[in-house]
């Protein structure tokens, strides 16, 4: 198997938005694009804690992709390189 080289967590994330296939990732779907790092019921006791946008729909709750990568991004750290 190929060895990957030590990605930032920024590119990490950024990769991730770039492959949703939305500008919003819907609450329910937080467990997708997280790999299930986080659930959507983090983000429903937490959102203004968290400081993000929240988009309110007809048929749910959602953030921008590219808000919470970066969100992301700041809470992801990187040990044992």
């Amino acid at each position: 198997m190929e060895k990957k080289k030590n990605e930032t967590p920024k590119a990490l994330w950024q990769k991730t938005a770039e492959k949703w296939p939305s500008e919003f990732v819907a609450r329910t779907e937080i467990e997708k694009f997280t790999g299930g790092l986080y659930k959507g019921k983090t983000f429903a006791n937490k959102a203004d804690e968290f400081e993000l946008t929240i988009y309110r729909f007809p048929k749910g709750v959602a953030f921008n992709k590219w808000e919470l990568s970066d969100f992301l991004t700041k809470r992801t750290k990187v040990e044992g390189i």
